[in-house]
């Protein structure tokens, strides 16, 4: 199941693949939500119009990806993003729910991972006693 999974996450990915709006509406559940790394909450019908506006390929590679089983049709998928175009890195949790014989992205979830200038401490600030 984790290399569908990875193959339905990558199609998102695809200008071609996201033009399509009837694919869209397919691989997305009808109560899809998307928490973006905005911390905004977007619909189905608000994705499905920003991906079909997609004019080139993103060039996003995956990597630590992992599926969990947590329950009988449903799994959860985490990795992280790094997208060469925009040079950012996110760490992305997905929902995929097997309906009918068919995966269906239910939630999703990118949070941008700051890069590592800004998650390293300053230097600890040292005061200097002078004695009259």
């Amino acid at each position: 199941m984790e290399h569908d999974i990875l193959a339905h996450e990558k199609l998102f990915f695809s200008a071609a693949f996201c033009r399509d709006t009837a694919k869209l509406e397919i691989a997305l559940a009808p109560e899809f939500q998307e928490v973006g790394q905005s911390g905004r909450t977007l619909g189905r019908r608000d994705v499905i119009d920003q991906l079909s506006k997609l004019e080139f390929d993103r060039a996003i590679e995956i990597s630590d990806f992992e599926v969990e089983r947590i329950s009988a049709n449903s799994y959860l998928a985490r990795y992280v993003a790094v997208d060469r175009d925009r040079g950012t890195r996110s760490f992305r949790t997905s929902l995929w729910e097997n309906r009918n014989d068919r995966l269906v992205l239910v939630f999703h979830r990118g949070e941008r991972i700051a890069p590592e200038s800004e998650t390293k401490s300053p230097a600890p600030h040292t005061a200097q006693s002078r004695t009259p």
